[in-house]
């Protein structure tokens, strides 16, 4: 990587931005800085979203560092469960409480809660399987973004491959987040001073350059002048 004031070119810097439809996250960590900035980079300040948290995801410090404007956050509401009882009742809400006015909703973690070992095998089954065909009729109903993410890999997560129309996965550097997905590749980081760059941003700018080119280039620049 080069760090240096980057030319004009794709615009990466903020992440992917999310669109109607259901967006599954895949991510390294419960409390995944990814979902938070995926939706940040999303929300404008006339958003009507909702966001359904588990495992404290929903951490009001790293939003409010995470958005550019706060007036971003002014039209999130925020529920919180604890329990998969309680993120299925919240679930249900959710469908009665969404409208035409509603742009996005967020719910990250969305399998971890129902795995925990309280929930007996068969229940676990019919509350995940109400939540998902819940989810599946709000998309069809409205023009509504969605984004759903959970770091496990298991049959539930099976699941949710099925039901999403896009999917993406993060990781943390120490330069930022890098998503990745089939449509989308953070190649570019903000920084203090500037941008970090990365070879994938500079291929996407200028193209791709034939490997006896380079060789070429090298020689003739490297033995220049010389007889």
């Amino acid at each position: 990587m080069a760090h240096h004031h980057a030319p004009r070119g794709p615009d990466r810097s903020e992440g992917p931005q999310l669109e109607p439809g259901i967006t599954l996250l895949h991510t390294t960590a419960v409390q995944s800085p990814g979902f938070v900035q995926l939706v940040c980079s999303s929300l404008a300040a006339a958003d009507d979203a909702l966001w359904i948290d588990s495992r404290n995801t929903a951490n009001t410090y790293r939003l409010y560092e995470t958005v550019s404007d706060e007036r971003q956050l002014s039209g999130l509401q925020i529920a919180r469960a604890f329990t998969a009882y309680q993120h299925f009742e919240l679930c249900r809400q959710l469908c009665r409480r969404v409208t035409p006015d509603t742009t996005l909703v967020c719910l990250p973690n969305i399998v971890s809660l129902y795995q925990d070992d309280d929930v007996p095998a068969h229940e676990r089954e019919q509350l995940f399987t109400a939540v998902c065909a819940g989810l599946a009729g709000l998309v069809e109903t409205y023009s509504l973004r969605v984004v759903i993410s959970t770091p496990a890999a298991n049959e539930l997560v099976d699941r949710l491959t099925a039901l999403a129309d896009r999917e993406l996965s993060v990781e943390t550097t120490p330069f930022g987040c890098y998503f990745e997905g089939d449509d989308y590749e953070t190649t570019l980081y903000p920084t203090q001073h500037g941008w970090q760059t990365t070879i994938p941003y500079w291929v996407e700018l200028f193209g791709v350059v034939d490997d006896t080119q380079l060789v070429e280039t090298a020689y003739k620049t490297e033995f220049a002048g010389v007889a």
